[in-house]
């Protein structure tokens, strides 16, 4: 019996060893399986087209030269092809051998791709002003400061406008400040912002569609509804660390965001 300890043991530890051995399998490429007809069946777009988002987005993706790695537009394909079918995640990743939770990061760095900032705005309670009193009460009847601000995909704000009454809409504090004249003269082609449905659709300024009639649609408006939550988010934070933006700020409009 103590001659077969070690057997035992050393066949124990073998099989442990085994099992968490890594099962690494041979990726497959749309773009060499497939003609451009199909490849537009599959992702709806071209191996042009496919070629052109991928150099748009590389730079947004996680990518090493290691073997088994997927490169960016194998990436690339796994959102698209989530995207064009609304199926699950991992039906998306079996196409080309990758796990779910590989398609899954592949997904949200893709739709990340290219967004320049995320823009919503947030109403910051203030006690009831003597003058222009309905000027600043807001949408939800109540006296407010309609703060817009715009924050990257990583949480961090990159800008903040605080100086409008609450009863002034999202769209309109865009279309009138700074960095909205700014971006409406500068953006480049593939670059946007992401806003919520209470902003005008513009070539750089994306918002989700109001009643969309098909999966492409749907996907898409999963995807954006994912990405510009972190600003929601964010706002959150921002709230929860400075308790006085959560009551009211007793203070009139004009202390509250000098000009």
């Amino acid at each position: 019996m103590a001659q077969m300890i070690p057997l035992f043991l050393a066949e124990e530890e073998t099989s442990s060893l085994m099992a968490r051995q890594r099962v690494f399998r041979d990726l497959n490429d749309p773009l060499d399986c497939y003609d451009d007809m199909e490849l537009v069946r599959r992702f709806r777009f071209s191996r042009v087209s496919i070629s052109k988002i991928t150099e748009l987005v590389t730079n947004y993706l996680n990518f090493t030269e290691r073997s088994y790695a997927a490169s960016p537009h194998l990436q690339v394909c796994v959102a698209l092809r989530f995207f064009a079918s609304g199926t699950f995640q991992i039906i998306c990743g079996d196409g080309i051998n990758v796990s779910q939770a590989s398609a899954s990061r592949y997904i949200r760095d893709v739709s990340l791709g290219c967004v320049l900032g995320l823009v919503d705005g947030t109403h910051i309670r203030i006690q009831r002003p003597s003058e222009n009193e309905a000027d600043y009460i807001n949408r939800h009847f109540y006296h407010s400061i309609n703060v817009q601000a715009i924050c990257q995909p990583d949480g961090m704000f990159s800008d903040v406008l605080a100086c409008f009454p609450g009863s002034v809409h999202d769209s309109r504090i865009w279309t009138i400040s700074g960095v909205g004249m700014h971006v409406e003269n500068t953006f480049s082609i593939g670059e946007h912002i992401l806003g919520d449905s209470g902003y005008m659709m513009r070539p750089y300024l994306l918002t989700p569609y109001r009643q969309p009639i098909s999966t492409p649609q749907s996907n898409y408006n999963y995807a954006h509804k994912r990405t510009r939550v972190i600003v929601e988010q964010t706002f959150g934070r921002w709230k929860r660390r400075f308790h006085c933006l959560h009551g009211a700020l007793r203070m009139s409009p004009d202390k509250v965001c000098p000009s």
